[in-house]
């Protein structure tokens, strides 16, 4: 063993191994820096910073520091430029280390005239609430080109099949089954028109309407409204242009369609069915402009909505939207398994079979990890200029006020800007951007820090600065000392 630690610490203090991880960390500080250049910076930390690699490569810069220092035993005088640098390095290593362990680092959104105590971090939940009891699964987040390994939650025989890190909801409808009874038609329609004389350029559009809900219920194509009336309402236009009204005649089972053009001209028409893909492929004729047509692609006499996620079309970036996934249940003799989508920020409510055989319902939310802080933030006004004869911002600030019940100090009126933070409680809010609305912004967002080893990481930089400007200015004294030792012309005039 005695060999062994010999032949180990041979290998710590030598220039070699000291270039091998100098080199390493430059390799690696290289590849993270072009990650974050080209995509973002979580993809930085997930493929470099965050990773075994790079700790084990700071461990061993942080083993070298200490193994050349304690290589000069005994100290002396002359020793303390080069000590003097090197535990300025490892007190920036020991700070970096407790800011990534027990550092926050989060959002919050605050609106004018509202107080806001919690903070969303980045860490993704999957939040499973079930008879008043409430569990939570990390799902940590995965850059695009990464593999995602499911996650399986057996409690409740769940399981998170798919992650999509930057994600775009599609809104689909399907008919409604069990016990779901929704007396909401969908259909799908394309609009198509052009000019009948050459070049013939007909152009098209397809859109959903559907009497579930009021965002659904009115879509605008162009300057014609798609309308799609509740069963129990007779068919009204809601503008005086064109206009295609929809409605569901239970009793009759027919479509009934209402058709107005832009000079107020109004025909009614029926469209009888037996089965909903009988009204497929219908084409109805508007009377608008350029031949306007209505051709019936799907009709569902009893829809609900199938929301569904696929990959954003910008992956990278701060414009980057959040991300997304797909939640499975297993599948038993008595029920067979089932799918549904969550986005961040999104709640549903599944039935799940439970351990008896009989299914239990249970409410999921996928959300951002939330910390409560002991005290709230109001924000009392939002400020912002612009340039002059444009809406770009020049400068944004928040007048906020902190009650202190908790802490026994109470702030009021404290300005935060790009370069003035507030610091309160441990934690430092920063200016990071704001929620724009007409006729001015009324909602803030900060960022908001708490990192342990601060105060380390400066002393640190601060030590590391010293030593370095030290450990130069004793060489040029000994080197203008030496100088002047040999120099005949200095020996005579010293005398």
């Amino acid at each position: 063993m005695k060999k062994v630690w010999q032949v180990f610490w041979r290998i710590s203090i030598s220039l070699k191994f000291a270039v091998a991880v100098i080199l390493g960390l430059t390799a690696a500080l290289i590849v993270a820096t072009v990650l974050e250049s080209k995509y973002d910076t979580p993809t930085a930390q997930y493929w470099v910073y965050q990773t075994i690699a790079f700790y084990g490569l700071l461990g061993l810069l942080g083993w070298l520091i200490l193994a050349v220092a304690l290589s000069r035993l005994p100290w002396q005088k002359r020793h303390l430029p080069f000590l003097c640098a090197h535990l300025g390095i490892l007190l920036l290593l020991y700070g970096s280390w407790l800011t990534f362990q027990f550092g926050i680092d989060g959002s919050m959104t605050v609106g004018e005239g509202k107080t806001e105590s919690a903070l969303e971090l980045t860490d993704p939940l999957l939040v499973i609430s079930d008879e008043g009891k409430v569990n939570t699964v990390p799902v940590p987040w995965i850059p695009p080109n990464a593999d995602f390994k499911p996650i399986e939650v057996p409690t409740y025989g769940l399981r998170v099949a798919e992650f999509i890190s930057r994600a775009e909801s599609k809104v689909d409808f399907v008919p409604a089954t069990g016990s779901l009874d929704l007396s909401a038609p969908a259909i799908r329609l394309k609009i198509a028109g052009g000019p009948s004389a050459p070049p013939f350029m007909r152009m098209g559009q397809e859109t959903w309407i559907w009497g579930g809900d009021a965002n659904w219920m009115r879509q605008q194509v162009g300057p014609a409204i798609l309308a799609m009336a509740p069963s129990a309402d007779p068919l009204a236009f809601s503008s005086k242009g064109p206009e295609l009204s929809f409605r569901l005649d239970t009793k009759k089972s027919a479509l009934l369609v209402s058709i107005q053009t832009a000079d107020g001209k109004k025909t009614d028409l029926v469209f009888p069915f037996k089965e909903p893909k009988d009204l497929v492929g219908t084409v109805i004729k508007t009377g608008w402009k350029f031949d306007a047509t209505a051709t019936i692609l799907e009709w569902i006499p009893k829809a609900m909505t199938d929301v569904k996620f696929a990959p954003a079309r910008i992956q990278y970036g701060a414009s980057a939207p959040s991300s997304a996934i797909l939640l499975q249940t297993s599948e038993t003799k008595a029920s067979p398994a089932s799918k549904i989508w969550l986005g961040l920020g999104d709640r549903a409510t599944l039935d799940i079979p439970g351990a008896d055989g009989k299914t239990k319902r249970v409410t999921l939310a996928y959300f951002p990890r939330r910390l409560v802080l002991p005290f709230g933030v109001k924000l009392e006004q939002f400020k912002i200029d612009r340039y002059q004869g444009t809406m770009n911002p020049s400068e944004f600030s928040s007048i906020v006020s902190v009650d202190g019940a908790a802490t026994g100090e109470k702030v009021v009126n404290h300005p935060i800007s790009m370069n003035e933070p507030l610091k309160y409680g441990g934690y430092t809010f920063y200016q990071a951007s704001y929620i724009d609305a007409q006729p001015r912004p009324t909602t803030s967002v900060f960022s908001v820090n708490q990192d342990p080893g601060r105060w380390l990481k400066y002393w640190g930089s601060i030590l590391l600065v010293l030593g370095s400007a030290w450990l130069f200015a004793m060489k040029y004294w000994k080197k203008k000392r030496e100088v002047s030792i040999g120099n005949p012309l200095l020996k005579g005039n010293e005398s």
